[in-house]
């Protein structure tokens, strides 16, 4: 018992920090937490005895390998013979269909969340993964209506913990892709930028894509200097995105606009 607390702590402590800084996980610091964290929780394995033991040890088994960025077999494995054991656990269901998305195995991802919410009830965390993986499947056929789902799910995944920053992060993206899909209706992305500012309120604070998608509503709403200066918080905090691109694009729709005005939109006298 004392061993599985233990995994645990480090578990979570690792999950901490690569949620703090975006590159821990290219650091060796985290290879080799990882990687002494799963030999040793492998070899615990062989040594238990009880179902109880073994299903806790293989959910964390599954959650250690699947800290990887890529799609881990390992953690498939040891994640769906967890739920044989235990098919009560939300936390298995949720880090199933994680790795199975990894796997760009959609329809499989899709299964586990909603197993998830069939055999453990309503969870915030299955909720929101249903809205985003809903708004993966390409075929125009069902765009619209997944779309519409996705908005479902992710207003429900709000509803559970009005409290939680990612949930009203999913939910932001989910009314602009809906905007992009659906609406076209000026109150979608006003409903957007609600959801993230919320989310940011809610400590959702280091996430990149947050100020990116954000930046991006602002700036089909014409705001374009808080746009600027979310792209920039973006760019501070993942440049991989190439916010700077973005930003140079709203002071050039600044520059147009100011041109326009300064010339009365080339239009001459009598026309004005």
């Amino acid at each position: 018992e004392q061993k599985i607390k233990d995994f645990s702590s480090q578990l979570e402590s690792i999950i901490s920090k690569a949620n703090l800084d975006l590159k821990f996980k290219s650091s060796s610091e985290f290879k080799q937490s990882t990687s002494k964290l799963t030999e040793a929780i492998c070899n615990s394995l062989e040594e238990a005895l009880e179902n109880n033991q073994k299903a806790q040890l293989l959910v964390l088994k599954g959650r250690a390998f699947d800290l990887y960025e890529e799609y881990n077999k390992d953690a498939e494995d040891a994640l769906t013979k967890a739920i044989k054991l235990d098919p009560m656990n939300k936390v298995v269901w949720n880090t199933l269909g994680n790795v199975l998305w990894k796997r760009k195995d959609y329809e499989g991802a899709k299964k586990a969340y909603e197993s998830c919410i069939d055999n453990c009830g309503k969870n915030k965390e299955a909720l929101r993964s249903m809205s985003m993986i809903l708004r993966c499947f390409n075929d125009e056929k069902i765009k619209s209506y997944n779309t519409k789902e996705s908005l479902k799910f992710a207003k429900d995944a709000v509803a559970e913990d009005f409290k939680d920053g990612e949930s009203w992060y999913v939910l932001g993206n989910a009314y602009l892709t809906n905007y992009f899909v659906n609406a076209k209706k000026i109150d979608e992305l006003q409903n957007a930028l609600k959801a993230y500012n919320q989310a940011e309120t809610q400590n959702f604070k280091n996430c990149a894509d947050l100020f990116y998608n954000r930046a991006n509503v602002l700036m089909y709403l014409e705001d374009y200097q808080e746009s600027m200066m979310n792209f920039k918080r973006s760019d501070e905090l993942d440049p991989s995105l190439n916010a700077k691109e973005m930003i140079n694009i709203v002071v050039d729709r600044v520059k147009h606009v100011e041109y326009a005005i300064n010339n009365k939109g080339k239009m001459k006298p009598k026309k004005l």
